[in-house]
């Protein structure tokens, strides 16, 4: 499908990734800075400019305008393959955190009984924060999706780092193990079996500190072999003796802990020698050795005897002879590694906005102090953020609420007498708004402008499809198409004596001392009547006038 710039300004503006303010700023830039005025140019802009990525941007130039946004979180790239294929990068609409959306697909009556059990394995793995396993935030059902939040996986899995008969030195595989059992060690001790430990699901980042990441689900490129590519690894491969006739059955056995012990020494094996234990691509000839053979020995690797021993231990057949503990074998990789103090130190404590986003899904999650007046958020760089800036409203209303809430509590401090004549001035106001209104307005019929519960314009922007206006605004020589300058609201603090609207919970208007005069009274809400089109169409309609009115009230209220 081929699109104008004129389709692509709209699609833009109805994905609703860009607030209608700051698509105003950009289509100014835009003017000033492009010759070639075509959709791929304007793409690149707004690549350029952090407005949208690349992935979005694909999209709306295929004339889509997503959906982009499910629940509170907006997806920025799609993961074309490896352990995260068909998964999507996002960030969180309030925080701009970003993660890692993993869908279940899936209606029949068998699906939702997996999403149940993927719903109550994430309920036990969310209050569990360890360095070495990768967080797991929530899980999110909307009217047409269902899918798993989780952190956002740092640097590359060993799958990816070490391909096949690619290995590591010993110590240095010891090193890197004994930080996946940690994180191993984190899921037993909460009576959870991971199932699934394996090269592709151990992450590394560039400075050696490293993750296990929960399998919540299927990994169909790991999961089935696959024998056009010989040698291509498979589950099969780190799979347990015992677990070779159950392997289609109940993938959260609590009785497995010795099975994850079991792939935990397959994937030492296959780092330290490049290969897995068994290497046999046909599965029932892989199936007769994991049962009965012992794997090639390790002898020209020149191993010390204590790694020889446990690793012989963690592949043993029967579970009874293997390790009793993860703790066990974490203990003994971090001193065969000679860098025990060291792995103490690699894996960083939360940032800021990790833990601002964790206290944003749930504020009284334990370990977080409350948020001081005056603390404005600052996203860290050693985070695994991407350079990506969220410019819709949703991050222009965040960072100005909150400083403007610091900059109104010092106010107040300075000069007390400015609150009742703010007062005064939205008693002001109301008169002038209401005077007008009447003056354009019929005799006898009452205008409605509150907000409409049942109007679909005032519904969720998150799970609704985004809303056309039946008639479209004037375009403008200095405007993007379909949209006209709008006036943005400062957001002022409560002081529970403001009778002008805001996002506060102060006292209602005062009926009883409006002058009676007036045989129609108005209760306007102005943040949500400029927030919606048929708003701004109405504040349009009363002419200057109603401009100016606006500039003085909210010069009066933010003075």
């Amino acid at each position: 499908m081929t699109i104008d710039i004129t389709q692509f300004w709209n699609l833009l503006t109805e994905s609703k990734l860009v607030g209608v303010a700051e698509t105003q700023t950009l289509f100014s830039e835009f003017s000033e800075f492009s010759e070639e005025k075509n959709p791929d140019s304007l793409a690149e802009f707004l690549i350029n400019k952090k407005a949208i990525t690349r992935y979005q941007s694909k999209i709306l130039l295929a004339g889509y305008h997503g959906p982009f946004q499910y629940g509170n979180y907006v997806v920025t790239e799609q993961i074309e393959s490896g352990f995260f294929r068909n998964q999507f990068k996002a960030r969180h609409k309030k925080t701009s955190y970003p993660v890692f959306l993993q869908f279940i697909p899936g209606t029949e009556t068998s699906d939702l009984e997996t999403w149940e059990k993927i719903e109550n394995e994430v309920a036990r793995l969310v209050p569990i924060r360890h360095p070495n396993l990768a967080e797991t935030f929530e899980s999110v059902t909307t009217a047409e999706h269902r899918f798993v939040v989780t952190q956002l996986a740092k640097g590359v899995n060993l799958h990816e780092k070490l391909p096949r008969k690619s290995r590591l030195p010993w110590k240095k595989a010891c090193e890197v193990m004994a930080q996946a059992v940690k994180g191993l060690e984190q899921l037993h001790t909460n009576k959870i079996v991971h199932n699934a430990v394996s090269p592709r699901t151990i992450w590394i980042s560039k400075n050696g500190a490293v993750q296990l990441r929960p399998s919540l689900t299927q990994d169909l490129e790991f999961d089935t072999p696959d024998k056009s590519e010989k040698g291509s690894e498979s589950k099969f491969d780190y799979l347990a003796p015992e677990a070779w006739d159950t392997a289609n059955a109940d993938w959260r056995d609590e009785q497995g802990i010795a099975q994850d012990l079991y792939s935990v020494g397959c994937t030492l094996y296959r780092v330290i020698s490049g290969k897995p234990p068994f290497s046999e691509q046909d599965l029932k000839k892989k199936k007769n050795a994991c049962l009965n053979d012992r794997p090639p020995t390790l002898e020209k690797y020149e191993l010390p005897d204590e790694l020889s021993t446990l690793i012989s231990q963690l592949l043993a057949k029967k579970p009874g002879d293997r390790p009793t503990s993860a703790q066990q074998v974490g203990n003994m990789l971090a001193l065969l590694s000679g860098k025990a103090k060291e792995i103490e130190t690699l894996a960083a404590a939360p940032s800021k906005s990790r833990l601002l986003f964790r206290k944003s899904l749930s504020p009284d999650f334990p370990g977080y102090a409350p948020i001081a007046e005056k603390f404005i958020p600052e996203i860290e760089t050693g985070e695994e953020i991407e350079p990506l800036v969220d410019s819709s409203e949703r991050s222009i209303e965040r960072s100005e609420k909150i400083q403007a809430a610091a900059e109104a509590a010092l106010r107040r401090k300075k000069n007390r007498w400015k609150v009742p004549a703010a007062i005064a001035a939205g008693l002001l106001a109301i008169s002038l708004l209401s005077a007008l209104f009447i003056y354009n307005a019929s005799n006898t019929k009452v205008v409605d402008i509150s907000p409409n519960e049942s109007d679909p314009a005032n519904s969720d922007p998150v799970n609704s499809d985004p809303i056309k206006p039946e008639t479209s605004l004037p375009e403008t020589t200095d405007s993007p198409p379909g949209l006209r300058p709008t006036l943005v609201q400062k957001l002022i603090d409560d002081d529970d004596r403001s009778l002008w609207e805001t996002p506060t919970n102060g006292s209602p208007l005062a009926i009883s001392y409006v002058p009676p005069a007036p045989r129609i009274l108005f209760s306007l809400r102005l943040s949500e009547l400029l927030s919606s089109p048929e708003g701004n169409l109405v504040v349009q309609s009363l002419g200057p006038s109603m401009a100016e009115v606006l500039k003085h009230f909210q010069n009066q209220s933010i003075a």
